[in-house]
């Protein structure tokens, strides 16, 4: 639930709950830091310094991608929204959960396997055309909320 492009998913994604207009304002603040302690909670609790560092890295770039601040709102630039996406889903992810398994489940010494590195590769692919893609139906309103979005740099067709 991002609260700080409400105006935009007006536009976008007019049936999501803040948008539509069936949670409040103070609503979803009250949701979003519920959430945030409590997976910064679970994170603690886990005792697992890779799920910790995961939840950290993915809410600062969250945040940074989001929070509509000067020098923030990475969303409004295609090559740091596309870092965001990729770096969160293909790096961050992949290689927290690895290293947690590794060390805290299997009790295992961490070591890169062929087959994380093969995941993270592949999901590097897959987390760019996520990047690539996600915004051509939200096309109208980037444009109207100025966000340079690679869709409406090139035009729906051009980036699909």
């Amino acid at each position: 639930m991002n609260v700080y492009v409400v105006g935009l998913n007006k536009v976008n994604k007019p049936t999501l709950p803040l948008a539509f207009g069936e949670f409040s304002m103070p609503t979803a603040v009250l949701l979003v830091v519920a959430f945030l302690v409590m997976s910064i909670s679970i994170g603690i609790r886990s005792k697992s310094a890779p799920l910790m560092c995961a939840l950290l890295v993915c809410f600062l770039l969250g945040s940074a991608y989001s929070i509509d601040v000067p020098l923030l709102r990475w969303k409004r630039h295609a090559f740091l929204a596309a870092f965001c996406i990729i770096f969160v889903r293909a790096v961050v992810v992949q290689l927290a959960f690895f290293a947690h398994m590794q060390q805290h489940v299997l009790k295992r010494p961490l070591a890169p396997t062929r087959s994380v590195v093969f995941a993270t590769c592949f999901m590097c692919c897959f987390a760019a055309v996520i990047a690539l893609f996600k915004d051509i139906p939200d096309v109208d309103g980037d444009r109207d909320f100025g966000i340079q979005s690679m869709t409406v740099r090139l035009g729906p067709t051009e980036s699909a």
